[in-house]
């Protein structure tokens, strides 16, 4: 919230690091400990606010040092999952991590993870937040706890593991495009017509079969604006 990007800011905050400079790794690392066993310790009220105060206000260059500010604070992250993927290796050595919450989200500490531990494959269910982990506790109930049979493999299973709601009907579809300030359409080679789209800068939702926890996927694509017939939905 202190660089100004609201309470789910992460992702914002994750790539204004890399416009950011190593200045303020030392000053921030003093009010986090990362311990060799993998645990990490944070006070909140140990002064960091007014730091973060005073930092702000320190140079009339407020974008430069909000991304001074996020590579350390980018940088102390990693070193935090780095030392708990250690410890969590030496407790159950493996070739494979399997990663979890939305911090598994956090694509330089991913990398991180292949090249300075030795896990040598990093497993992140795209949904990774407290939706994902539901998802998770649901087959471990069907599968261990009921006993009923996994699927086999199949090429792709993976990309495919996230599609786990329900179809909608193209009359669900039409009616919610109805009301919304979107063009829609249903093209007949919808892959040409999503590039063409994103060529001339439009935004693109497609929509097509089973929802992605929650995120419908169908052959209506919409976009905003549309050249074609703006703020109206053609079908």
């Amino acid at each position: 919230m202190a660089l100004g990007f609201g309470d789910s800011g992460q992702g914002k905050t994750m790539g204004l690091a890399a416009y950011g400079t190593p200045t303020y790794v030392d000053a921030l690392s003093q009010f986090v400990e990362i311990g060799a066993d993998g645990r990490f310790w944070f006070d909140p009220y140990a002064g960091i606010s007014d730091w973060l105060t005073s930092t702000l206000a320190s140079r009339a260059n407020a974008m430069q040092v909000r991304a001074d500010i996020a590579f350390a604070a980018q940088e102390i992250f990693v070193e935090a999952i780095l030392a708990a993927a250690r410890e969590a290796h030496r407790r159950a050595p493996s070739s494979v991590l399997c990663f979890g919450g939305g911090c598994a989200l956090n694509t330089l500490a991913n990398s991180r993870l292949l090249n300075d531990t030795p896990f040598e494959d990093v497993w992140v269910f795209p949904a990774s937040g407290d939706n994902g982990l539901s998802v998770g506790a649901a087959f471990y109930g069907a599968h261990v706890v009921l006993g009923d049979a996994r699927r086999a493999p199949s090429p792709g299973w993976r990309g495919r593991a996230v599609y786990t709601g329900r179809d909608y009907a193209d009359e669900e579809i039409e009616a919610v495009l109805s009301t919304a300030p979107v063009s829609a359409c249903r093209p007949a080679d919808l892959v040409r017509e999503v590039a063409h789209a994103l060529a001339d800068g439009e935004t693109v939702a497609v929509c097509r079969g089973g929802s992605e926890i929650g995120r419908a996927r169908s052959g209506i694509a919409a976009s905003w604006p549309c050249p074609r017939a703006p703020g109206r939905a053609t079908m």
